[in-house]
Parts: structure tokens; C-alpha cells; sequence
């Protein structure tokens, strides 16, 4: 037994203690059946006194007592190993104790005391409590601590002639260190995660830049640096440290979040990517859409990337999990808005995942299965320079949803089946670089159908999506501090779906063929600035096809009331489209005041082609015309951050940014070939206060404008090739406070409330003879996608011996809605009509959800096994998801979302 504190007991290994005891259980059995002499070499051995009987019941040690470490032997570090005799009395307890092999004399009095203030469950014989012997050994092994934070520890040298320069200070956080003769430093007990590392001294200009520390561990690193010309002789460069590019500042609003803790957040069973769900300025998204609303913009105006390579979506249907193994994903950051000029083509913000480098030696991997899905992950170095890695998961919720609620909500939320897998090979070349072939799908499946006596009221919804890219990606760090990443990519999407509520069916596929390109460099130029150089290009063909109601999939905005039958205006159209750009950008980073005020002005220049193969409906056999639009985007971005004191930062950027039109919108029949870019204007001011070194503060004050939004056409009968026109508007204006608790003292966690109002303007028709398209005064509405009100609240707290909780709650302003006002009856096709009043002028009451995660983790030969419970909506509160009415509208009532759902599972990694 290990010298431990009492609680340590019961952290033994679960394998052992049966091996352990299967073994006492053989050796007391020789013992009985004439080998009395044999013993099993383990920590629990059994010897009887040969009593007459059978064992039928072993001992088990219940209270434990932990012996006093020899203060001169633990001082010195010595570990040793004391096995005793221990005669143990029918009632438990410890009759006497003596030295079988000695560890020296203070180890063995102190084996000696502890071990006669042992209770046992008494052993039994012919199933009646007995006396017995053992032997135990008792192994004194000196326990440390797991360390909560990490060390950084380096030489700083003169980069001409690679001598140590002494005098050097060096500051992260509270901590702070100078270089001794030998150029070495040690700054110890620094949070982890990315860190901000100032240098100064009489022969430099003050730097920061940037390290990433790992809990536990100590990174080492080599700054070389040049002397500052002022105080060196005139033959020296400037001053630039080599190890690490001075990185530009990140963008004013954005939020990081680690893999290692995205996967501990309550709500995620592990999914690393599911926290982006939980960060500040994130609304709820719909139950089963797994759409992401950042900041009141569209879903499809928030672009996701991995490793700069652009994905359709972020989750699978319904939002379970995410489309990437988590495994092999280093962080998310997410960006709200106001970012910078290397991303583009989105109104609204920017999701970006990082794939881990595949690292180490040997072979690793883990698995992990619950109520929801199995996946599972393996690596492993093949050569020195060659990695491979690959994953896997599939899921049975739509088969095991009934095992853990009673609630039957497959009618109106469908549970979808899906998939995804990944490989990835790493080659490290020489010089600092590495090239990465990555290769990944995704798909989902979703059939629903509610049957009716009547077949023409027949309700379907199927719908089906997939996609896969495959890339190849070199990175590079030069000797002298630049940073190179290249990326070339390649893929495709396809989504069906087939509506039917009553009346004609409406069916839609989309297929799309992707490329691209995203080169970028970035390094210092010397005097505190640093440049950032890149040309991101893309290149969309899409194939479409559309039949049945014309107004089906209903656009954003549309007046719908749940079950209404659509319109029987039905149409058709197949079509082309072919959507290109490729944007070179720059950004510079000035920094001033020593390094505490960055201004980063940039621009990203963006000329875009879009084209369309019907200019016109089809016409019979005439041959369809096609069209092309070509523009050229100018998108200025601006940037600042101040440190006005260590603690307090103040930071404001505007950008512009363009978004090309959906290719489902180009149709002749069902959209406007024609329609132009959508622009959009971002402004974000905040203030971020640190209160101490893990627990921040920050405020945030954002206004977004959008202009030239696809928009239905007001029209009663819209002109030819024009049932959508590029005249919306809308307005975004609001605040966000997040309180964030880096881990420290085995905690982390964050609170975020954010205060928002999100509007479209929708044209209206002023002058019906000439067609004029404008807007009526006042004429503002509620974004579908507004939630004026949203809180998140995370926390994760390690309570020790591998035990962890944590809880999340969310509370959001409930959807706007059109209410129905009345009916009319339809004498064509039975059912009454709606009559709708003013859209979205109406909510769906607000929503609140807890969620409780509990995990343990075990040590299980060279890996880790995890089980968790995470139970979504723990309160089971019926949240509403929809309005439905009455066959004749005259009720009300609201459609609920998902019940409580315990997620039982477990994850073993090695």
C-alpha cells in the first residue's frame, strides 16, 4: 500500500485490487488444501493459521492508517518497502504485527504503528467470521502533486555571436525574472495556455510576444535577439527575436478555448467543438437546426474553418455533436466580429479550429461510446518524421433516444443518423516545417413522415447532407522569426431534401464542387512592426434542382404558421452556378508606448465573378442565356488596443466585409440570377479589465449594418427572374459582459450576459405603376434569429482523485414569431387559412436549461479511462420551440423540445 492519505484507499487501481485478492484468495487456499508454505508475491498475501474449514470469504481492509513518514528519509527522497505479518482476529482487528522483510529499522516501526490501527472485514471459514494471517507490504512512495500550472525556462544570447546576454528582464503576468551570466532565466508557476512574454533591458527595446504552456510540464525556448542601435555599435541589426514571429494582435473580440477544457464543459459529452454553443455572444440556436447564431447575424453568414479550409457546418443536424473528431483538435476560437482582413466572404463572424500537429513517439489513440454515438481515434509515428492519424464515429441515438426518455418527440424532432471520419498524415521536414495531407466527411440523415386517414395531408420531411475535403498544408518558422502557412484544398457538398405538408411536395438538391488556396506570411520588420501577407482564393460550382410550392423552404422572415398547408403554386427549375474570388491582403501591426498601443490597419481586396446559367426561366426548347456579374470588394479593416495599466485594456475596430449570394437564391425561377454582394459594416469597442492573473473581466459594445439582402420581392406578381431583390437591409446594436475564470486551484469556468436587438427592413412597394422598390418609414421588424436576452454560465470544478463536476445554465429571450390573427376558410382544398398580423411581432417564451456533468477518471494500465454522466436539461423544463394552433387557428399552443437526457459514457484514451 502506498503512503497516502486516507482517501487514497480507495484510488487503487481496479485491476489490481481484483488481481491482489484473486491471488489472496489462491494462496490461502494452498494454504488449506496442503501448501502452506506458498504465497502469492503481491501486496495482499493470505497464509492461515490451518484452520480446519474452507475460506469462504477473504479479508478486505475497510479502515486504512498512514503511516509517519521518516522525516530524514523523506527529506532525502528515499522510497522503500516493509512487508509485515499480520495476524488478524475474527472481529477485524489487528492482533499483531510483525516484520517479514525489513526496510530498516525507522521504516519498520513506522509499518509496524500504522498497521495495528488497520480494521479488516473479518474473514471467513465455512461462512463464519475466523482469525487469519497475511502478509502485506507496505510500500512508503513519496506523492506528488499534480502541478496546476507550467514553467517557462530559456537562455537569452546576443544573435551575432550567439554569447548569453545578462541583465535581461523577463516578465509573464505577476511573475518576472532577469538573465544571469549565463543568459539563463526561469519563470515559474504560470497559468497555461497562451502567454504574453515581455523583454527588456539597457542594450534592448522592449518585445513581448507569445508561448504556449501546458499544465505540469516546463517549456524551454532559445531567445536570440540583436542590441538596440542606440546603445550597440552601428554594425547591429534591429532588434527582433527569432524563436517565435511576433504574432499580430489577435481580433478585438475573440474568444479561445482549449481543447482540453472545451471537452470538460457540461452539455458537450466530451465533443471538444460543442463549446462554441456555450462562449460569449452565442444565442440558442433552434432545438435540432445545429445552427450557429453569433451576435443576431444569420447562421449562413458565420463562416467555419479548420486549419483555413472552409466547412459548411460546424455540427451534424440536431446539434448532437460536431462534424471533427476531437481528438485531433488543438482550439477554437471564435470571433463575433470586427476581425481581420485574412478572412472573408461572411457578414457575420468567423469560427476557427486548429488541428493539433501530430506529435510523440509510438502509438496512441482512444475511444469512446455513449447513449448518443461511438468513436474512436488512433496515431502513430511510422517513421521519426512520419505520423498518421485517423478517426471514426457513427450514431444510434434515432435507437437508443427511448432507453432514456419516456418523451416521444420523433414526430417533430426527428433524430438523425450521422457519420464522420478524418485522416491526417504529418512529415516534418527540415528546417522547421511540416507538411499535413488531411482528409475528411461528414454526412447526416434525417426521415420523418406523420401519416394521416387523409393521404393528401401526409406530412414528410427528409433531408440529407454530406461533404468531404481533403487538403495539404505546409507550415514553416524561419530562423529569423517569419511564419509561413500555405493550404490548398479540394471537396465537394451535397444536400437533399424533400418537403411535404399537405398538398404538392417540394424536393431540392444542391451540388457543389469546391477549390482553394491560403497562403500567408507574417514576421517582424523591426521597430515594433510586424506585417502579415496572404491571398486566400475560392472557386464554387454548384448544381441545383428545385420543384413544388414556390415558397417552400420558407425564407427568413416569411409569416408561417406550424402545419399550414403551402400554397399550390408550384414551379420548377434546374440551374448552374459558378461563384469565385481570390482576395490578397496585408495587415501591419504598429506597436508603440513599449509595446502597450497596437494599431493594425489592413485591406483586403476581393474580385469576385459570380454567374448563373439561366438569365431567364426556361422557355420551352430556346436555349437558356447565361449571366455573369463581376466585382471588385475593397474591404478596409481597422484595429486598436491600448494597455492603459497591466490590468486594464481598451480596444475598438471597424471593418467592412462582403458576402456573395447564395447559390440557391441565383435561380431564375425561384431567386435572381443578378443579385449583387451583400456588404456589411462592423464596429466593436471593449474594455477588458484583469482582475488578477487567471480571472479577467471584459466588456464589449458592437453595431453591425447590413445592405443589398436577398429579399423576397413585395410584388403580388414579381417580375421575370426576379422573386428575390437585393434591397434588404438590416441593423444589429448591442453589448456583451463576460466574466472568465482561467484554471487555477483546479477550477475554470465563465459567465457571459449579452444585450441585443437585431432587425431587418423588408422593401415594400411605394409606387405600383412604375414598380419602384423602397422602404416604408418605420418599417424596422425583428430578426427571426433575435434573443435580446442571453446568459451562459459554465463552471468546472476538479474535486481530486480523478472526480470532476461541472454545471452549465443558458437562458435566452424566446424566438420572435408572427402571430395568427385570424382564418379564412378555403373552399378549394378544405382547411382554413391563417391571417397573419404584423411578422415577428410575438415571442415564444423564453428558454432556460441545466445542464450537470460528473466524470471520473482512472488510470488503467498506460492509458486513462473516463466514465461521465452528462444529463442535459436536468430540470426537464419543457422549453417551447414552436407555436402550433388549432385546425381553425382559434387556439394556441406551444410544441416543446427535447426532454431531459442522461448522457451516460465513457472514454479511454492511451
Amino acid at each position: 500500500m502506498r503512503q497516502a492519505d486516507r482517501d487514497d484507499l480507495h484510488d487503487w487501481d481496479a485491476l489490481l485490487i481484483v488481481r491482489r485478492l484473486a491471488l489472496a484468495l489462491i494462496a490461502l487456499a494452498g494454504s488449506l488444501f496442503g501448501a502452506p508454505d506458498a504465497r502469492a508475491q503481491t501486496a495482499l498475501e493470505g497464509e492461515a493459521p490451518a484452520p480446519a474449514g474452507k475460506l469462504t470469504k477473504p479479508p478486505r481492509l475497510v479502515t486504512f492508517v498512514p503511516a509517519d513518514y521518516p522525516p530524514a528519509r523523506k527529506e532525502s527522497g528515499e522510497e522503500a518497502s516493509v512487508v509485515l505479518r499480520l495476524t488478524i482476529a475474527a472481529d477485524g482487528t489487528v492482533a499483531d504485527a510483525a516484520v517479514e522483510t525489513t526496510a530498516g529499522p525507522d521504516f519498520d516501526a513506522a509499518a509496524i504503528a500504522a498497521a495495528k490501527q488497520f480494521v479488516f472485514e473479518p474473514a471467513e471459514i465455512d461462512g463464519k467470521p475466523a482469525a487469519i494471517r497475511l502478509l502485506y507490504k507496505y510500500a512508503f512512495v513519496i506523492k506528488k502533486e499534480e502541478k496546476t500550472t507550467g514553467d517557462l525556462t530559456g537562455v537569452v544570447r546576443n544573435r551575432k555571436n550567439k554569447k548569453p546576454l545578462a541583465g535581461i528582464k523577463l516578465s509573464a503576468g505577476d511573475e518576472s525574472a532577469v538573465t544571469g551570466e549565463d543568459g539563463r532565466f526561469a519563470l515559474r508557476d504560470l497559468p497555461p495556455g497562451k502567454v504574453a512574454v515581455s523583454l527588456s533591458g539597457p542594450e534592448i527595446t522592449a518585445l513581448r510576444t507569445e508561448e504556449s504552456l501546458e499544465a505540469g510540464k516546463q517549456t524551454d525556448v532559445v531567445y536570440d535577439v540583436t542590441l538596440d542601435e542606440k546603445t550597440a555599435p552601428e554594425d547591429k541589426d534591429d532588434l527582433e527575436i527569432v524563436v517565435v514571429a511576433p504574432p499580430l494582435q489577435k481580433a478585438i473580440a475573440s474568444v479561445t478555448v482549449a481543447a482540453d477544457q472545451g471537452r470538460r464543459v457540461p452539455g458537450t459529452q466530451g465533443d471538444v467543438l460543442k463549446v462554441v454553443e456555450s462562449m460569449p455572444g452565442v444565442a440558442r440556436a433552434a432545438a435540432g437546426s445545429g445552427q450557429i447564431v453569433v451576435w443576431g447575424a444569420a447562421p449562413q453568414d458565420t463562416r467555419v474553418f479548420v486549419d483555413g479550409v472552409p466547412l459548411p457546418t460546424l455540427y451534424h443536424a440536431g446539434g448532437f455533436r460536431s462534424v471533427l473528431a476531437g481528438d485531433l483538435v488543438s482550439s477554437i476560437d471564435l470571433v463575433p466580429g470586427g476581425y481581420g482582413a485574412s478572412y472573408g466572404r461572411g457578414l457575420g463572424g468567423v469560427i476557427v479550429v486548429a488541428t493539433a500537429p501530430l506529435e510523440g513517439e509510438g502509438t496512441h489513440g482512444a475511444a469512446q461510446a455513449d447513449v448518443i454515438d461511438a468513436a474512436a481515434m488512433l496515431r502513430t509515428a511510422i517513421t521519426p518524421r512520419l505520423r498518421v492519424a485517423a478517426a471514426l464515429r457513427g450514431s444510434y441515438l434515432n435507437r437508443s433516444f427511448d432507453l432514456v426518455s419516456d418523451r416521444d418527440v420523433g414526430d417533430l424532432f426527428p433524430i438523425p443518423r450521422y457519420r464522420d471520419g478524418q485522416l491526417q498524415l504529418s512529415y516534418q521536414l527540415p528546417d522547421d516545417a511540416r507538411l499535413e495531407l488531411v482528409g475528411l466527411f461528414s454526412g447526416d440523415d434525417i426521415a420523418r413522415t406523420v401519416t394521416t386517414s387523409d393521404p393528401s395531408f401526409t406530412k414528410r420531411d427528409d433531408r440529407e447532407t454530406f461533404f468531404y475535403r481533403t487538403w495539404a498544408r505546409y507550415h514553416r518558422t524561419y530562423k529569423e522569426g517569419a511564419v509561413a502557412d500555405a493550404v490548398a484544398y479540394f471537396g465537394g457538398n451535397h444536400a437533399g431534401l424533400i418537403n411535404q405538408f399537405g398538398g404538392p411536395e417540394t424536393s431540392q438538391t444542391q451540388d457543389d464542387t469546391l477549390w482553394g488556396f491560403r497562403g500567408s506570411w507574417r514576421g517582424a520588420l523591426g521597430g515594433g512592426v510586424a506585417l502579415a501577407l496572404g491571398l486566400d482564393t475560392e472557386v464554387m460550382r454548384s448544381r441545383l434542382h428545385r420543384a413544388g410550392a414556390v415558397t417552400l423552404p420558407a425564407r427568413e422572415g416569411d409569416p408561417r404558421a406550424f402545419g399550414q398547408l403551402p400554397p399550390d403554386e408550384i414551379n420548377f427549375d434546374d440551374w448552374d452556378t459558378l461563384r469565385a474570388s481570390a482576395a490578397p491582403y496585408g495587415e501591419l501591426d504598429f506597436g508603440f508606448a513599449g509595446d502597450r498601443v497596437h494599431i493594425v490597419p489592413g485591406l483586403r481586396v476581393e474580385p469576385y465573378v459570380t454567374s448563373a446559367s439561366r438569365r431567364t426561366p426556361a422557355d420551352g426548347t430556346t436555349p437558356s442565356v447565361g449571366i455573369a456579374n463581376e466585382t471588385v470588394a475593397v474591404q478596409p479593416r481597422l484595429s486598436a488596443r491600448a494597455a492603459i495599466t497591466r490590468r486594464l485594456t481598451l480596444t475598438a475596430s471597424w471593418g467592412i466585409y462582403y458576402q456573395p449570394p447564395a447559390a440557391e437564391d441565383l435561380s431564375a425561377v425561384f431567386g435572381n440570377p443578378a443579385l449583387t454582394l451583400s456588404r456589411a459594416v462592423h464596429y466593436v469597442a471593449g474594455a477588458a479589465v484583469r482582475i488578477t492573473d487567471t480571472l479577467q473581466t471584459e466588456v464589449t459594445v458592437f453595431r453591425t449594418t447590413s445592405s443589398s439582402l436577398a429579399a423576397r420581392s413585395p410584388l403580388d406578381t414579381p417580375l421575370v427572374a426576379q422573386a428575390l431583390i437585393p434591397h434588404g437591409e438590416g441593423r444589429v446594436i448591442g453589448g456583451q459582459l463576460t466574466v472568465r475564470q482561467q484554471l487555477a486551484r483546479r477550477f475554470f469556468g465563465w459567465v457571459s450576459y449579452s444585450l441585443l436587438r437585431s432587425e431587418r427592413r423588408d422593401p415594400v412597394v411605394v409606387d405600383s405603376g412604375t414598380g419602384t422598390i423602397t422602404f416604408a418609414p418605420g418599417a424596422a421588424r425583428l430578426f427571426d434569429y433575435d434573443q435580446t436576452h442571453i446568459l451562459t454560465a459554465v463552471g468546472s470544478y476538479d474535486l481530486g482523485r480523478g472526480f470532476e463536476i461541472g454545471a452549465r445554465l443558458r437562458y435566452a429571450t424566446g424566438f420572435p414569431r408572427t402571430p395568427v390573427v385570424d382564418s379564412v376558410p378555403d373552399l378549394r382544398r378544405g382547411p382554413d387559412q391563417p391571417v397573419f398580423g404584423p411578422v415577428n411581432s410575438i415571442r415564444l417564451p423564453a428558454f432556460f436549461q441545466a445542464d450537470v456533468r460528473v466524470a471520473k477518471r482512472l488510470r488503467i494500465d498506460r492509458g486513462t479511462l473516463e466514465i461521465y454522466l452528462d444529463v442535459q436539461n436536468v430540470s426537464n423544463r419543457a422549453n417551447a420551440e414552436e407555436f402550433a394552433y388549432s385546425a381553425d387557428y382559434r387556439t394556441r399552443y406551444v410544441i416543446t423540445g427535447l426532454p431531459i437526457l442522461p448522457v451516460l459514457g465513457a472514454r479511454y484514451a492511451w
